[in-house]
């Protein structure tokens, strides 16, 4: 009788990781059992990986807790908040806002990204993102005991597409494949609808991070979520609130003869302890500083909630903008959902339920979690939906316009904010001669082009005169991929040139557009409010 030959131990179940890399930490879930699991990072507290960058004496990058601890040795060589120039150039009309609010100084490259100089270095926001990616990569490997390849990733929704398409590429850069980027409010609302078996509820989802404020109101039937509209704040972050703290532990100090760090790179240990401190108070009337030269001053919640009461405000402000921009009401809502590390202050959650005259729910999810559980139980559906199975669906919108540069350079908007996702869209130009065609695209909503976030340039070679059909198209998280018809050709893709250029050329290009300004084409009312949803004020 023949030896019985043993059976082959059954495969692993593929699994599609969720991650989320936020400017204050970064984290991975995944869905095992049926549940969506945060991963434990090794050598952290259980809050995820720190998204801090340092450079060691020795020139070597360092991340996470490492890089905590090289702060804490040489705050000058360390900073947090990077993740808020990822994708973004150094010529951003956004940075206006942005750059007095950083806690360091913008360095430009040679494409003229912006980044940030540490230790005679220049440490570029991608490069960041990718060894965080590859942190948290390696941990979930090794939680699952298997190789895992593709990833959800998440996206703040004031992300352009350029943006969008720096963390693509530093997901690559830490061997992931992306097969969807999930903006952080449609994933919160994903965790918390999951298993709830609602039908037709209407949420406001308010995700208050390190890095920015998002405002979603999405509508669930099961699993299955359609954005409504989306908005929000990228200059309004959890890092804004310590920034006010650190402040006034300064102004404490300096009444004791202790002088203002010089630099900016030396407010980060006491932009950590205001962190901390800020923590505390969400659960605590008052607490005890205590500094590395020694006990520091008493802060209490009174003070802090007085010392930040603006930008609580600005939170209500930007989530009513939100909703009145697409004409809803507060009484259309069935749930309002607050997320994110800044969530936690009490101070946010009461201005929230005085404005909306609805209660904030922050118990049905881990506000901390939500968003990373979110693109976990979506990396999940994905692999159902592969295999022909009913899985969960998330439907977006376009959070921000994109257009093109008329000759005047006044701005024209070819797809409109909170338009549904996938999408395309065809420009019709009629030449009557042959020659070169340049376009230049930008995303955003101001009147000007330039005060818009550059995307690139689109240069044809028309060789007729005819017709020209530009053909854009957006995919279900906002790739844009563009194509072209030209007269007595076939369709054919065409790449947009998306470096960087200088004024004198980008104003020739934008001068020669074939799109012409219209005398009533400036906006006003609504059309200028909507300026607000993303941060320009």
């Amino acid at each position: 009788m023949a030896p019985a030959v043993p059976a082959a131990p059954p495969a692993a179940a593929e699994v599609v990781l969720g991650i989320d890399v936020g400017t204050s930490h970064a984290r991975v879930a995944a869905f095992i059992d049926g549940v969506a699991t945060p991963i434990p990072i090794p050598g952290t507290d259980g809050t995820g990986l720190p998204s801090v960058i340092a450079v060691d004496a020795g020139g070597a990058l360092l991340v996470g807790t490492a890089a905590l601890v090289e702060a804490a040795r040489a705050p000058r060589r360390a900073t947090a908040g990077l993740k808020r120039l990822l994708g973004v150039r150094a010529r951003s009309p956004n940075l206006r806002w942005l750059s007095p609010q950083l806690p360091f100084s913008v360095a430009t490259d040679r494409h003229g990204d912006a980044g940030v100089e540490i230790g005679d270095r220049f440490v570029a926001p991608t490069l960041l993102t990718a060894m965080l990616l590859r942190e948290l990569h390696h941990a979930a490997t090794t939680h699952l005991g298997r190789k895992v390849t593709r990833a959800v990733l998440c996206a703040p929704s004031h992300f352009t597409e350029r943006q969008r398409a720096a963390l693509r590429e530093a997901a690559t850069m830490a061997g992931l494949d992306v097969p969807r980027v999930l903006t952080n409010s449609a994933a919160a609302a994903l965790a918390y609808a999951h298993g709830r078996g609602l039908a037709r509820k209407r949420v406001l989802v308010v995700d208050l991070g390190g890095g920015g404020l998002e405002v979603c109101v999405v509508q669930v039937t099961g699993d299955d979520l359609e954005v409504v509209t989306t908005g929000g704040d990228p200059t309004l972050g959890g890092m804004d609130f310590d920034g006010r703290i650190a402040e006034a532990l300064v102004s404490d100090l300096a009444e004791q003869g202790h002088p203002r760090p010089e630099h900016p790179l030396d407010w980060g240990p006491l932009r950590t302890l205001a962190e901390a401190t800020k923590e505390s108070l969400s659960s605590r009337d008052a607490v005890d500083v205590t500094l590395p030269t020694g006990p520091g001053p008493r802060l209490d919640r009174e003070r802090v909630e007085a010392l930040t009461a603006d930008l609580a405000q600005r939170v209500v402000s930007v989530t009513r903008e939100v909703l009145e921009s697409n004409a809803l009401s507060t009484q259309g809502l069935d749930a309002v959902l607050l997320v994110g590390g800044q969530s936690r202050s009490p101070l946010v959650r009461r201005r929230l339920e005085e404005s909306l005259g609805v209660p904030v729910r922050d118990d049905d999810v881990d506000a901390r979690t939500a968003v990373v559980r979110g693109a976990a139980l979506l990396g999940h559906a994905l692999l159902l939906s592969e295999t022909g199975k009913p899985a969960a669906s998330v439907s977006e919108v376009l959070t921000s316009p994109i257009g093109v540069a008329e000759d005047a350079g006044t701005f024209r908007r070819v797809l409109e904010r909170n338009t549904r996702l996938p999408t395309a869209k065809t420009l019709v130009i009629p030449v009557t001669a042959p020659g070169p065609l340049s376009l230049a695209f930008f995303q955003g909503t101001a009147a000007t082009a330039v005060e818009n976030e550059w995307l690139g340039a689109l240069t044809l070679t028309v060789e007729r005169p005819g017709e020209v059909e530009v053909h854009l198209e957006l995919s279900t998280d906002g790739t844009i991929a563009f194509s072209a018809t030209l007269p007595g050709a076939k369709r054919q893709p065409v790449t947009l040139a998306t470096e960087d250029l200088d004024d004198a050329s980008r104003d020739a290009i934008i001068a020669r557009s074939p799109f012409h300004s219209e005398p009533e084409a400036r906006p006003s009312g609504l059309l200028s409010g909507l300026k607000k949803l993303f941060g320009r004020r």
